[in-house]
């Protein structure tokens, strides 16, 4: 049957043998949940070990979500095939200690923040990329079965221990020191992920098609 400007309405069956389907939406609250619950393991941490660190890092990620564009993003990124990837950037500053824990040391702050790009800032404590496999994500299937999540570390992720060996605080073992030193350095970070990830998982597919 035509439509009224000439085309067929059966053109996709005709030329197929199958009707076209239609993405299924997804909706990007499952999105948040799934940063919710993956964020604070790969890049939560700010120093301290206590309930109350915990939580506060918790609700910097929470926080995530009070910028008017991240629900935008989680949209894109969910439904979206024009955007393969999206990244949760960590961000820290020093705060200012108080009188009354001049003593402590002082641990940094987090802000995360979604994006669709990358940039290097001083501040810039890591990242995490978040790349579908699939030109959109399906509410259906579990989303751990559709994203591959690469954790990026920043210059940042290493200040503080450089902060803290300046005043007077000691690293008992110096290669744990380099190691976390090296971690900031991309091309450490990339040569690690080719050399333990990429290369022994590339090597175990190719072992199990000769068999």
């Amino acid at each position: 049957m035509d439509d009224l400007d000439g085309s067929s309405s059966t053109g996709d069956i005709e030329r197929t043998g199958t009707p076209a389907t239609a993405a299924v939406y997804c909706d990007p609250n499952i999105v948040k949940r799934y940063l919710l619950s993956l964020v604070p393991v790969l890049l939560g941490g700010s120093g301290g070990d206590s309930e109350e660190d915990e939580e506060a890092e918790f609700d910097a990620v929470k926080a995530i979500f009070s910028f008017p564009d991240s629900s935008a993003k989680c949209k894109a990124f969910a439904n979206d095939p024009a955007m393969p990837v999206l990244y949760v950037i960590k961000e820290t500053e020093l705060a200012e200690a108080t009188e009354a824990a001049a003593s402590e040391y002082a641990f940094p702050t987090a802000t995360y923040v979604l994006a669709s790009e990358l940039s290097w800032k001083p501040s810039h404590a890591g990242s995490i990329a978040l790349i579908k496999r699939g030109p959109t994500l399906d509410p259906t299937v579990q989303l751990s079965r559709q994203i591959q999540v690469m954790n990026l570390p920043g210059p940042a992720s290493s200040a503080s221990v450089t902060s803290a060996v300046a005043d007077g605080d000691s690293v008992k073992d110096s290669s744990s020191m380099a190691g976390m030193t090296a971690s900031a350095n991309p091309y450490e970070a990339l040569h690690a992920y080719v050399r333990f990830a990429v290369s022994p998982y590339f090597n175990a597919y190719v072992s199990a098609k000769e068999l």
